[in-house]
C-alpha cells in the first residue's frame, strides 16, 4: 500500500514551493544577522522578555549542543534550532525532480535577498525552476514601506493577491 501510496503522491505533486528558504545552513546566516534586529517582540509583551532574545539568534552560532542553550533562550525549541544547523536547502533542491518556485521577499531581514540569488547558484544547472522577488515584502510575505526589523509582525497584515496570484499562476502553468 504505501507504495501505491509514494506514486499516486508523486503522480498528484506538480512541484515545490519555497518560501524566505535559506540555502545555506542555519549558523551562516546567524552570524550575519544584525544583533539589533535579532528582537522580535510583541507590543504587550513583558520587558524582560527582550532581554532574552536580543543576542538569542546571534548566540546560536557558537553553541555545539542543545544543553547548553543560554538561560531565557526566546526562540523556542533550541533542539528545532540544531536540527536545522547543517540543513543546506540548496543542495537538497539539487537532487528533487519536481519543479520548483522560489519566492523571496526584498525587505526580509532574516532571510536577506541575497538567499535568492544562493539558489539561482546552487540551481543553476536545473531549467524548472521560477524565481519572483517581491520588492516590499518582509520574511511573513507582508507589504511594509519601511526596512524591516520584525517590530511590524505584530502588526495585522495579508499576503498580498499578487503573490497568490502568482502561485497560482504556477501551479496552472500560466507562469
Amino acid at each position: 500500500m504505501s507504495t501505491r501510496w509514494n506514486r499516486s503522491i508523486q503522480q498528484l505533486a506538480v512541484g515545490s514551493l519555497l518560501a524566505a528558504a535559506i540555502v545555506q545552513p542555519l549558523h551562516a546566516l546567524a552570524e550575519k544577522a544584525p544583533v539589533e534586529q535579532t528582537s522580535v517582540q510583541s507590543a504587550d509583551a513583558p520587558k524582560e522578555a527582550d532581554a532574552g532574545s536580543s543576542n538569542a539568534f546571534a548566540r546560536m552560532v557558537p553553541l555545539r549542543a542543545a544543553a547548553n542553550v543560554p538561560k531565557n533562550f526566546a526562540l523556542g525549541d533550541p533542539v528545532w534550532w540544531f536540527d536545522f544547523r547543517n540543513y543546506r536547502g540548496g543542495e537538497i533542491a539539487k537532487r528533487q525532480s519536481t519543479p520548483l518556485l522560489v519566492l523571496q521577499g526584498d525587505n526580509d531581514f532574516q532571510v536577506t535577498a541575497s538567499n535568492l540569488d544562493g539558489w539561482k547558484s546552487a540551481l543553476s544547472t536545473r531549467q524548472d525552476v521560477v524565481y519572483k522577488l517581491y520588492p516590499k515584502l518582509n520574511h511573513g510575505f507582508v507589504e511594509f514601506d519601511q526596512p524591516s526589523t520584525g517590530k511590524e509582525y505584530a502588526l495585522p497584515g495579508n499576503v498580498p493577491s499578487y503573490v497568490i496570484d502568482d502561485i497560482a499562476g504556477w501551479l496552472t502553468g500560466k507562469n
